[in-house]
């Protein structure tokens, strides 16, 4: 066996514990569970992220939403993303949400573009 493994780069690669890391498992899974059945309802999704496209078809939505199911609260953050199309808004923020009506779509970080795109398709 080499000492590849050992390379700078793959050393860059390599999660590392930190000491600022100060909130326990409880802490951070009690915002996303139901305090009732302990069950995990809530997400956050970087839609940056998921840099497969740019953002404009309905199969790109497709994609988000197939990773979506079963929780309440989404979160959807748009940071960095410029602009989205109308397919893509639509497919996801009108046909996933009423194929999905017990779930709620929260938009974080959009921006002006892109919220009076989604605001366009849920009319």
């Amino acid at each position: 066996m080499t000492d590849a493994w050992r390379s700078p780069s793959f050393e860059r690669l390599t999660p590392r514990a930190t000491s600022f890391l100060t909130k326990t498992l409880p802490e951070v899974m009690g915002g996303q569970q139901d305090p009732v059945t302990q069950r995990l309802n809530k997400t956050s999704i970087r839609v940056g992220l998921f840099r497969q496209g740019d953002f404009v078809s309905r199969a790109e939505a497709k994609l988000i939403g197939a990773r979506l199911e079963g929780f309440v609260v989404i979160e959807l953050d748009f940071s960095g993303i410029t602009q989205i199309g109308q397919g893509f808004a639509d497919e996801l923020f009108r046909v996933w949400a009423s194929e999905h009506s017990s779930s709620h779509l929260v938009r974080v970080n959009a921006n002006p573009v892109v919220r009076a795109v989604i605001a366009a398709v849920e009319r």
